[in-house]
């Protein structure tokens, strides 16, 4: 899996040509994310989108505010569950799917086990 600064080929859309790019930033495809939430969780998609969309949010604000210490993982479903008005448990399995998701396709590294 490329890294960001690393050069990759692809294909051209237009021409069918190869291209080479450098890779300047991951993404994640946000349909795709909420849609594979939905189907692990069995919560419907308006309330995926709203919560995801909320964690997103407040995840952005906080990093930007200049705050040196990320808020406890338990701050963070409080403040979103207060927020859109969903339950804290279900915004609590919606954040584990998304890590669960995230981790899967190799955007978060394995912890490795004590052994």
């Amino acid at each position: 899996m490329p890294e960001i600064g690393h050069p990759v080929v692809w294909t051209c859309e237009t021409c069918g040509g190869e291209q080479r790019h450098i890779v300047e930033q991951l993404c994640i495809i946000t349909d795709k994310l909420h849609h594979d939430i939905c189907l692990a969780t069995e919560i419907d998609r308006h309330t995926v989108d709203r919560v995801m969309t909320e964690l997103c949010r407040y995840r952005k604000d906080t990093r930007f505010a200049g705050i040196e210490k990320r808020p406890r993982p338990a701050e963070e479903i409080e403040d979103v569950a207060g927020a859109t008005g969903v339950p804290c448990e279900l915004v609590l399995e919606l954040a584990d799917a998304e890590a669960d998701w995230m981790r899967r396709r190799g955007y978060f590294r394995e912890k490795p086990h004590a052994t």
